[in-house]
């Protein structure tokens, strides 16, 4: 085909066969398969998955008004359009709960801070009790689920956005609650409340960017466009 290399040429892929995915399914069709591959197979789909990510690479050579870095996600220094932003268009803009985000990103240090102060207590008591193990370890679980879902974007090459950090916010929205459930109990229903009537309150006021809404953007949206890098306008 003398075309094959121009860049208007359309490509319909309609099946991929290769050694490699022979082997694994030869694998699962095998008799009496019972599990003793997933290790091989998932090993395998991650490799895989990692080397396709890899390949989504950002365009250098023009500006991306919808890509953003890892580095700006967990404080929501930029959102992302979702559609075309004429004037007669339903715009739609997908940005985090800005309250939510901003708690949930500060409970990482709060947790640092707790690990470190307990961890100077127990050397120099000689003891740990058994309320703030539990505080540790459970919180360690959700520190970790954050991490993996999160610390791998920074060294990925592929092109990045802000929807990607969605699993990341939600452990830290629970390891937010864990935090606040562990204070002491006079303290923890106050705070409790008032955390979930601000972040109501901050939902409805920065609703309407995201439900969508109509006409210039400036007209409707000055007041919410709490960041610069909000490409709102």
């Amino acid at each position: 085909m003398s075309e094959k290399n121009d860049k208007r040429t359309l490509w319909n892929i309609e099946e991929i066969v290769s050694n490699r995915t022979d082997a694994i399914e030869k694998r699962r069709n095998r008799k009496g398969y019972d599990g003793r591959y997933f290790l091989q197979d998932f090993l395998d789909l991650n490799v895989a998955m990692w080397y396709g990510n890899n390949a989504l690479t950002p365009k250098t050579s023009k500006k991306d008004l919808l890509r953003s870095t890892p580095s700006q996600w967990m404080f929501l220094e930029q959102g992302l359009r979702m559609c075309n932003w004429r004037e007669e268009t339903v715009k739609y803009y997908l940005l985090g709960n800005p309250f939510v985000w901003w708690v949930t990103g500060g409970s990482v240090f709060v947790y640092v801070a707790i690990v470190g102060f307990h961890y100077l207590k127990g050397k120099m008591l000689g003891y740990t009790m058994h309320s703030e193990e539990q505080l540790i370890n459970n919180g360690f679980l959700y520190m970790m689920g954050w991490m993996l879902h999160y610390v791998p974007f920074f060294v990925m090459g592929r092109v990045t956005y802000l929807h990607h950090y969605f699993p990341s916010v939600m452990l830290l929205t629970i390891l937010t609650g864990h935090l606040v459930q562990n204070m002491r109990k006079v303290v923890r229903g106050k705070v409790a409340t008032l955390v979930t009537l601000v972040s109501f309150i901050s939902f409805v006021y920065f609703a309407p960017l995201s439900y969508g809404f109509v006409g210039k953007p400036e007209d409707i949206v000055p007041h919410r466009m709490w960041r610069i890098m909000w490409n709102i306008m």
